[in-house]
């Protein structure tokens, strides 16, 4: 049983992806990613996070 919380986040997730989005060309499957992501992504950080953008290079590459 999922917590309250995890089981609206799932439903949530369901409304931006049709029953068939696997069966997608990738090129379909990216733009309704897209979408989906633009619509989770906040406008701003919230307060006191700071983002850096860099590389992370592995031991083994």
């Amino acid at each position: 049983m999922l917590e309250p919380e995890i089981a609206a986040f799932v439903a949530a997730v369901d409304t931006w992806y049709p029953a068939d989005a696997a069966s997608r060309s990738p090129d379909a499957q990216r733009r309704l990613y897209d979408r989906f992501a633009a619509a989770w992504t906040p406008a701003a950080l919230p307060a006191g996070v700071v983002q850096h953008d860099a590389v992370w290079h592995a031991p083994d590459g």
